[in-house]
């Protein structure tokens, strides 16, 4: 377009022969930048920018992952005690270095192992790790249950998860 300018400006003829306009801009001759097309444009990437600033802001510290173990099926560890293997992965989204732990919900009876120490995450860091979850075989009712955890600081809780624990009782 630019060298089209140039030398349309060297011949004396009317520059703009080559450009990007609308229908109406050359049949009319005038130029408009504010129309229909650019108004839409501009309200959707306002509407874009005000999504992304209210997903930022309503965005929990702490985002955790705990799934079972591919694979793997329970284990009798300890006579009575039934076991899953699990994986977990947390990401620290704050400035503080946390110390987070996990909490089952509904089972007073469940114990979380650790395999290596309970996850400590630095600033906007990330942590893995494995855990078995232990609950007594009288406590279990069914081959496949659905369990809460919590990923807690404290008596704060930062994440909530739901997860599935097997066992070999049946519920026939």
């Amino acid at each position: 377009m630019d060298a089209c300018d140039n030398v349309m400006e060297k011949i004396n003829r009317p520059l703009g022969l080559i450009r990007v306009d609308s229908l109406e801009g050359i049949t009319s001759g005038t130029r408009s930048v504010i129309n229909t097309r650019s108004i839409a444009y501009l309200a959707l990437f306002l509407a874009l920018i005000g999504l992304e600033g209210f997903l930022f802001a309503v965005r929990g510290d702490v985002e955790a992952l705990l799934l079972r173990t591919p694979g793997m099926l329970y284990h009798e560890n300890r006579p009575g005690i039934i076991s899953n293997l699990y994986n977990y992965q947390i990401d620290n989204k704050t400035k503080e270095e946390l110390e987070v732990r996990f909490v089952i919900e509904g089972f007073e009876t469940a114990e979380i192992e650790y395999i290596g120490q309970a996850p400590t995450l630095m600033p906007s860091q990330e942590a893995e790790g494995l855990l078995f979850i232990h609950i007594p075989r009288e406590d279990l009712t069914e081959r496949s249950l659905k369990l809460r955890v919590k990923a807690i600081k404290g008596e704060r809780v930062l994440d909530e998860l739901s997860t599935t624990f097997f066992s070999p009782v049946s519920n026939e």
